[in-house]
């Protein structure tokens, strides 16, 4: 049996879908560059760094190569309201260090293939 790649949408793919996670949404695209994830544990581990720069290091490659977009994100301002916090990359590089639990699941969600299917598609 062979992979089927007219089965996958290739915008789903490259510009991600939306998924609804701990209250907030993210646009997650497809990781097609997991080895890129892989390399820099490998590496921080031969330069003798420390577990928490590794796992930043993976955290921003990862919202690079996946994170598209975010609704629904909140924080507090400097009075401590609730206020929307605007996508960008670096926000989400920020959010994904904090929240590592976040950064797990939206890595798993990123390689599951089901979810960049056409519609119909099997």
């Amino acid at each position: 049996m062979s992979l089927d790649m007219t089965a996958y949408d290739l915008d789903k793919c490259r510009d991600g879908v939306w998924h609804d996670i701990r209250g907030g949404k993210f646009k997650i695209a497809y990781l097609y560059n997991v080895k890129r994830i892989d390399e820099i544990e490998r590496i921080g581990k031969e330069k003798g760094e420390s577990q928490i720069d590794i796992t930043w290091k993976q955290c921003d490659a990862l919202t690079e190569e996946v994170v598209r977009d975010w609704q629904d994100v909140d924080g507090k301002d400097q009075h401590g309201n609730t206020v929307p916090i605007p996508f960008s990359i670096e926000a989400a590089k920020q959010l994904l260090k904090m929240e590592l639990e976040l950064s797990a699941d939206i890595l798993r969600r990123s390689r599951l293939t089901h979810h960049f299917r056409k519609e119909g598609g099997k």
